[in-house]
């Protein structure tokens, strides 16, 4: 007849007097994962070698409920409950005992603490990749250097050496490799097809693909070398609904691990991480290159400022110039006859001019008409740049020289009485004798006449003083010339 022990639910060791297991019933084979052939005829310590048995053989030496915690076979910690009763003969003979087995919600529990402590490890270290990957994302702009620790830091926490990132190119339609660690360094360099492979197939469907065995898959690369990985995932980079790379890790040939949602999930974030990066890039370099273009605009701007300053600058001196030339005799460099009555009209204009005296000196010179004879027009008009230049030196700067026409000159001369008048006019006339001009080796002689009005004594206007002024001229020519006259009323030479 089968005992009833055996079919309680919970686990029941029956042990003789040497402490031998010489019977177990199906619940204690469920909870200690252990077959009755694993145990009959094997001592407690032999089944249970940790240092907790010598506690546990000393729980079960005495009568009453104790707690053990066993080590199973499969490397877990059983807390148990233990209820231990002595089996006697009918001589009082010590036989052996039976160990009831319960397992004890502290088993549970530290089961529970043991997986969230270690998920909470798991968490810090995902936490911790990516803070320190989101920390490169700003103080990094070399792309390669945010992929290579995006992939390094993927792989640390799947426990696989093995990654890579693919970009996509749009101009040549495929994934360029930009970092391959472990033993798909190999694959650096080769480019990636729409479909080929897993990045060409996960950048074709657009979805997260995960190969448990990537030798038997039917869509692996051809140009792949077998027995290199077994299991491999790959994730798709999307930026703005279209992918525009993948990132994947791998095992080894030699590693039986899969991977599962949970690192697909963590995968999933790194990739989020790299579209950032790409997109940082992305603005960054747009961002330069509009800098750039600015720069540019600026420079052709600036470029463009000078040259219409400079055109500025060059049309104002031509208009200088083309006033000069309105008001300048283009022979001498002296002002015109036009300037001289501008500049005599603006001279009577000033509401004080009556309280100041002015003179008009007029030059014509004594022998122009015999050198232009003798010697020609040219030397004629080196007799009149000579005097201009001579005169030009004589005066003041206030004082204005000008060509009046033909061989005459008018000079005036600002706020001077008659005598200074007379004294400047002598000084001028002697400077222009006391040079020649060299024609045809010869030396020609060079000298002038002048007459001199008085405002306001010999008249109150520009036109009457000149008149008086050529009067005065007309006397000093009749005088012998070479000299200087002043105008004086009703005085006429014969």
């Amino acid at each position: 007849m089968e005992s009833p022990l055996r079919n309680l639910p919970d686990a029941i060791l029956f042990l003789n007097s040497d402490n031998q297991i010489i019977g177990i019933n199906p619940a204690g084979e469920n909870l200690l994962k252990v077959t009755q052939t694993d145990l009959i005829g094997k001592s407690v310590d032999t089944v249970f070698p940790r240092r907790e048995s010598s506690v546990y053989r000393k729980e079960i030496l005495a009568d009453g409920l104790e707690e053990a915690s066993l080590s199973l076979s499969d490397g877990q910690t059983l807390y148990a409950e233990l209820t231990i009763s002595t089996i006697n003969g009918l001589d009082g003979k010590y036989l052996g005992q039976i160990v009831i087995i319960r397992e004890s919600a502290r088993s549970y529990q530290h089961e529970m603490n043991l997986k969230q402590e270690e998920s909470l490890q798991t968490q810090n270290l995902i936490l911790r990749a990516l803070q320190e990957t989101t920390y490169d994302l700003h103080s990094s702009l070399d792309l390669k250097i945010v992929f290579q620790n995006i992939v390094e830091r993927a792989c640390q926490l799947l426990k696989t050496p093995h990654g890579y990132l693919d970009i996509l190119v749009d101009e040549e339609d495929e994934l360029v490799p930009m970092v391959s660690t472990g033993i798909l360094e190999d694959t650096l360099g080769e480019r990636v097809k729409r479909g080929d492979g897993i990045s060409g197939t996960v950048w074709e469907t657009g979805e997260p693909l995960v190969i448990p065995n990537y030798d038997q898959w039917s869509g692996r690369s051809v140009g792949f070398r077998y027995g290199v990985i077994r299991a491999i995932v790959g994730m798709p980079l999307f930026l703005k609904d279209k992918v525009v790379g993948v990132l994947g890790v791998a095992h080894g040939f030699d590693n039986e691990l899969e991977f599962s949602e949970e690192d697909v999930s963590i995968l999933k974030r790194f990739a989020d991480l790299a579209v950032i990066a790409l997109q940082n890039a992305q603005l960054f370099e747009k961002a330069q290159a509009e800098i750039e273009f600015r720069r540019n605009t600026e420079i052709k701007l600036r470029n463009a400022n000078q040259l219409l300053q400079w055109q500025i600058e060059r049309v104002e001196m031509l208009q200088e110039q083309l006033q000069d030339l309105a008001v300048r005799d283009p022979l001498t460099g002296l002002y015109n006859r036009r300037y001289l009555q501008e500049a005599l009209e603006l001279e009577f204009a000033y509401p004080n001019r009556s309280e100041k005296p002015m003179a008009i000196l007029m030059l014509d010179s004594d022998h122009l008409k015999d050198i232009n004879d003798k010697y020609g027009h040219k030397a004629g008009d080196d007799f009149l740049v000579h005097i201009a230049k001579v005169t030009r030196k004589r005066i003041r700067a206030g004082d204005i020289a000008c060509r009046y026409g033909g061989d005459e000159f008018v000079v005036l001369l600002d706020n001077v009485t008659e005598n200074i008048a007379v004294e400047r006019a002598e000084k001028l006339r002697k400077n222009i004798a006391s040079h020649h001009i060299v024609h045809r080796n010869e030396k020609v002689s060079i000298s002038v006449s002048i007459g001199i009005a008085m405002f306001p004594a010999h008249g109150l206007s520009g036109e009457v003083l000149l008149q008086k002024a050529d009067q005065a001229l007309y006397n000093a020519k009749r005088m012998g010339k070479n000299r200087v006259w002043v105008y004086q009323e009703n005085q006429q030479i014969t």
